[in-house]
């Protein structure tokens, strides 16, 4: 069947949070591979929400983006200075010329209740933080590759949970195989990161990971066994700030002495 532009089944609902709720989506068929949800979404106890859906098939792969906008939350308002609240989202997924590889998921939102006061499907506070990823990928025959960033958006916003944030950028991890090194198959898996501290008074750190594996498989007409041997090494190098130590004594009430002495590096 043909998609056809026109407004979907509207939506009511009553409750505590958000007072008389009214949804009318409507569904706009722009082309074969892009169409968009425009939803006004109203709230009686804190005005008119725009929803926007927006999902689009390209060459490149495919993906959705959702933006939300709330110009003035009348709740919210109550408390804070800004009363405007939003929510993007943005998820894709794409292949090109069989080998290439790029992936997102991000979602972030205007602030830390948002999913409190809000109803989305794009996140929740049960879920304590929203997940904001970009990676670039190569494979090929026997090796790949992926380059990523990531980072939070917590929900919490007290000042311990913000001083422990770390964000990883960049990331990079690469896997290389080799079958029928005799009766052996190979694999090695390495991975280099670097962990910066949204908190500048706390230690940033980068992390080398090397994973060799030499396996035996097994096989005959009624049963299988894969005997594996692995080493893995990891080896840590901290960034530590002059002011950590007397900023973990100010946050624990300890004195700067009591502070952890930490090494520059470590490996295991």
């Amino acid at each position: 069947d043909k998609r056809r532009s026109g407004f979907l089944i509207p939506n009511a609902k009553y409750g505590s949070n958000n007072g008389f709720e009214f949804m009318l989506p409507y569904y706009w068929n722009i082309a074969p591979n892009y169409d968009a949800t425009i939803t006004p979404h109203y709230m009686s106890k804190r005005g008119l929400q725009w929803q926007t859906e927006f999902r689009y098939l390209v060459q490149p792969g495919l993906g959705l983006m959702e933006f939300d906008w709330l110009p003035d939350d009348k709740e919210y308002g109550k408390d804070n200075d800004d009363s405007k609240r939003w929510l993007f989202y943005w998820n894709h997924n794409g292949v090109m010329d069989q080998v290439w590889r790029f992936n997102v998921d991000y979602t972030k939102v205007s602030d830390y209740k948002y999913f409190t006061d809000l109803d989305s499907k794009y996140g929740s506070t049960t879920d304590g933080y929203a997940t904001q990823k970009f990676s670039l990928g190569y494979a090929n025959e026997n090796w790949n590759a992926t380059l990523s960033s990531k980072q939070f958006q917590i929900f919490d916003n007290t000042d311990r949970t913000w001083s422990q944030t770390y964000k990883v950028q960049p990331q990079l991890d690469l896997n290389y195989y080799k079958n029928d090194l005799g009766p052996f198959d190979f694999h090695i898996y390495g991975q280099a990161a670097k962990f910066t501290s949204v908190n500048p008074y706390s230690p940033d750190a980068t992390r080398l990971h090397m994973e060799p594996t030499l396996s035996l498989p097994l096989t005959n007409g009624w049963a299988s066994l894969n005997t594996e041997a692995k080493v893995m090494a990891t080896h840590y190098q901290q960034d530590i700030p002059d002011g950590f130590a007397a900023n973990y004594a100010m946050r624990n009430q300890v004195s700067a002495a009591d502070a952890p002495n930490l090494d520059n590096s470590v490996n295991r």
